[in-house]
């Protein structure tokens, strides 16, 4: 008993040490730029001379000089090695870390799909009100209607946390799907093929090449 009682209390201690830094850290008054660009504008999203910090104790900026115009329709891929900043990019994109200087400007609407597959509490479907035929569209093109069917109870089924045990893969395309679903005017994918199989990444890639994303 001792021991299992010094272990939760070491366990307490990191916990509210954590809760401790967290609440006695700087505020951090992050400037999201213009999020508003229309399908009027030429570009769907425009840094100029962006410089954006992860730690504010950090000397020099996480990212330092970027400029990048993107156009409607564009089809980008970042590519560098582990720790480049790609993800980073995207972070700063989603207004998640600090802008230090520059303009930001991107589409109304973003939908992103992160790295690692993380998916919340709740049923495949999750939402009581939708539209069948963009559901549909998001299901056939994230190939989930096998994986839906073999479900207990379709796509009713609970899936995260409290539902059923599901692979990296279903993980993935049920990110990709939700994704797609939201007909968002910018689509982030951070290297969506991390945690899964060659036939899952070849599936996750048509949906990109096939205009299956708007833009």
């Amino acid at each position: 008993m001792i021991p299992e009682a010094l272990s939760i209390m070491i366990q307490v201690k990191v916990l509210f040490d954590r809760l401790n830094n967290f609440l006695l850290d700087e505020e951090i008054y992050n400037d999201d730029g213009e999020r508003n660009l229309k399908q009027c504008s030429v570009n769907s999203m425009e840094i100029q001379d962006g410089d954006f910090i992860c730690d504010h104790k950090s000397v020099s900026p996480t990212l330092r000089d970027v400029n990048i115009e993107i156009r409607w329709g564009q089809k980008i891929a970042v590519c560098g090695p582990v720790g480049a900043g790609k993800s980073s990019l995207l972070y700063a994109i989603l207004g998640e870390i600090p802008k230090i200087s520059g303009t930001v400007k991107v589409g109304e609407t973003l939908a992103y799909v992160s790295q690692s597959s993380w998916i919340q509490s709740g049923t495949v479907q999750d939402g009581k009100t939708m539209d069948k035929t963009r559901y549909e569209k998001a299901i056939k093109a994230c190939s989930l209607h096998k994986d839906i069917n073999d479900f207990s109870h379709g796509d009713l089924t609970e899936i995260g946390q409290r539902g059923i045990n599901i692979s990296g893969g279903q993980k993935q395309r049920i990110q990709l799907a939700r994704a797609v679903y939201n007909d968002a005017d910018i689509y982030l994918l951070d290297d969506p093929f991390s945690a899964v199989d060659a036939h899952t990444a070849a599936i996750l890639f048509n949906v990109s090449k096939y205009n299956i994303l708007s833009c």
